[in-house]
């Protein structure tokens, strides 16, 4: 699984106030890298995951897991693979070959 994507989780600055969000992180850098993404104090979860084929529904799904040693926080799996689905459309998106989550 060393291959497998980091991600980091935490309240993002916007014009308006902030929000919970997810940062995909590139494999080459570390979690904390993108610490001052986040507002400060604000890092909630990170790890790592991948996509896999739901075996029951046929859906593209994340897996997230584990932990972000240079942030010193773990990931909170459900909550994180609904944030990265969401990210990254997951849930909008028909892949040729798979079911729709809205057929």
């Amino acid at each position: 699984m060393g291959s497998d994507t980091k991600y980091v989780v935490g309240q993002i600055r916007h014009q308006f106030g902030s929000n919970l969000a997810v940062v995909i992180v590139a494999n080459h850098t570390t979690h904390s890298d993108v610490r001052r993404a986040f507002v400060e104090g604000t890092i909630e979860s990170a790890g790592f995951f991948y996509l896999a084929i739901d075996a029951e529904t046929g859906w593209l799904k994340a897996v997230p897991y584990g932990e972000s040693v240079s942030l010193n926080v773990k990931s909170k799996p459900e909550r994180d693979r609904q944030l990265i689905e969401q990210a990254l459309r997951l849930n909008e998106v028909d892949v040729p070959g798979m079911k729709s989550r809205y057929a």
